[in-house]
């Protein structure tokens, strides 16, 4: 992207954030059946939780008026309001009504009977007993240019046996928090955690839980979700119409998220790291979105951080390079009329690193296709995804690499961003079977990935092929058994991740 167009495209973010912060609170999004805001504040649904697919289900087979933000978390109060109103819009005794009603009774099951718009206290508590065993374990490499660039690098095999809980609780009206600890065999640590105030249509929360931009399991080019970071984010909950002359637009969303890598190895400097995202429903089947994320400042940087620097980080108008990396990328979601024969969701992702030229000569791009349901076996969801990321030329960096922030686009061992890990290109297929009326649920990718010139992963993992699995049962109302396998493989080399747990809900 050209600086001009980061000009453009900061001060078009600053004016509709300024127009949603204008807007009255409780102005009701399109569609939304009960006619009055929730009024409890609830803590995050995990971006991998399967609520998130069973509501890119529902919203890809219709069954929802309101527009749904692009990005990968929800509230869990927000969650319960999705679910109720797919249950209510399906029909009575087809195969659709049946699924969107098992979610609806799933979800109760697992959270207490929470539904949207509760009254302010509510109280769930969960427990886990599990074992892991992560062998061939690499992480993204250092470095952008030169001789010291590295490719993978290998991690200690990692195995463990122990016990998980997670306490979510709404305090009042305006207060949440959620806490996760984790005592194992290695030891005794706090995943996540969160505290969220909101009031209205905004939540603020604060906090160690997973950042992600997108809600596609293709993953997302600018944030993904895969590393769980200390946060600061502020965020509408539910997509609304703009003011005055701007109601045109279609409902909006936005979210701002600030973090500090601190304590990681790879960022000796300790750099803050900041996204955000911005999305539209321009028609009620086709939405738009704007991810934007940047890597800036940290010890012993000559230029200090004030708000002037923040300001033209945000604006474009950086002059020192070695200041800030950031990354951004478009996404787009189209909702065929198809639904007749079969309901299909088109979506793209189109990114650059935030350099001039960048967006047209090194671009990164995701294709995909899927269907939240398969006539006749309403309870198979199947997709497919390409990814391509260029090779860096024409003066434009590589993709997550930076030479001032020699960590890379990465945190915690974990990328950041897409996980192919920058150049190269992979082959996604990826699907889930539910049956949540008979206590059921599979998840499963298939996938090959090309890496190459500058990938975070090369040298060492040009090319692979793998597959992941996920499942449960749940035996009776308070107890699931869950179990996770992923393999990933390639000339001389393999990864293998196997957990097993079971889970109780009181």
């Amino acid at each position: 992207m050209t600086a001009g167009g980061r000009r453009v495209g900061g001060w078009l973010l600053g004016v509709v954030l300024a127009a949603v912060v204008s807007a009255p609170c409780g102005a009701q999004a399109p569609g939304v059946t009960n006619g009055e805001t929730p009024r409890s504040v609830t803590p995050n649904v995990l971006p991998d939780h399967w609520v998130m697919d069973a509501v890119r289900r529902a919203e890809g087979m219709g069954l929802l008026e309101q527009s749904m933000p692009f990005r990968a978390a929800l509230s869990l109060d927000h969650a319960a309001e999705i679910l109720e109103e797919a249950a209510t819009a399906s029909q009575r005794d087809s195969a659709t009504a049946r699924l969107a009603r098992g979610w609806l009774s799933r979800f109760r099951r697992e959270y207490g009977g929470l539904t949207a718009g509760d009254e302010a206290r509510w109280l769930g508590l969960q427990a886990a007993v599990a074992g892991e065993s992560h062998t061939g374990r690499v992480a993204p490499g250092f470095g952008e240019l030169g001789e010291e660039r590295k490719g993978a690098v290998a991690l200690d095999d990692e195995g463990w046996v122990g016990a998980e809980t997670e306490l979510s609780a709404a305090l009042g009206e305006h207060l949440a928090l959620m806490f996760a600890p984790r005592v194992n065999s290695e030891r005794t640590r706090l995943d996540r955690f969160e505290l969220v105030t909101g009031w209205g249509n905004w939540r603020l929360s604060a906090g160690r839980q997973p950042v992600g931009l997108i809600k596609s399991p293709a993953a997302g080019l600018v944030l993904s979700g895969g590393v769980a970071l200390d946060r600061v984010s502020l965020r509408t909950e539910r997509m609304r119409g703009l003011p005055g002359f701007l109601r045109v637009m279609g409902p909006v969303g936005a979210e701002l998220v600030v973090s500090r890598l601190w304590n990681d190895e790879r960022h000796e400097r300790e750099p803050f790291l900041w996204g955000g995202t911005l999305s539209v429903q321009l028609f009620p089947r086709f939405g738009l979105a704007v991810h934007r994320a940047a890597m800036f400042g940290g010890r012993g940087y000559a230029e200090p951080v004030t708000l002037e620097t923040l300001v033209d980080m945000l604006l474009g108008r950086v002059s020192n390079l070695g200041f800030e990396n950031q990354i951004v990328s478009v996404e787009a979601r189209y909702r065929l009329p198809t639904e007749r024969w079969a309901p299909l969701t088109a979506y793209l992702e189109w990114g650059s690193e935030d350099a001039a030229g960048a967006w047209w000569d090194v671009p990164g791009r995701v294709f995909g296709l899927e269907s939240p349901a398969i006539p006749g076996l309403e309870a198979l969801a199947i997709g497919a995804a390409y990814t391509d990321i260029a090779a860096h030329c024409c003066f434009n960096p590589p993709w997550y690499r930076h030479h001032a922030f020699y960590g890379a686009w990465a945190a915690y061992d974990r990328p950041l961003g897409h996980r192919l890990g920058g150049e190269g290109s992979e082959w996604l297929v990826y699907g889930s079977f539910d049956r949540p009326e008979e206590g059921y649920r599979i998840e499963a990718q298939l996938f090959r990935r090309e890496r190459s010139g500058q990938n975070l992963y090369v040298p060492g993992r040009e090319e692979s092929a793998g597959a992941a699995l996920r499942a449960s049962w749940r035996q009776r109302p308070g107890l699931e058994l869950r179990g996770e396998g992923a393999l990933e493989s390639g000339s001389g080399w393999s990864e293998r991740r196997l957990r097993l747990g079971a889970h109780v809900f009181f």
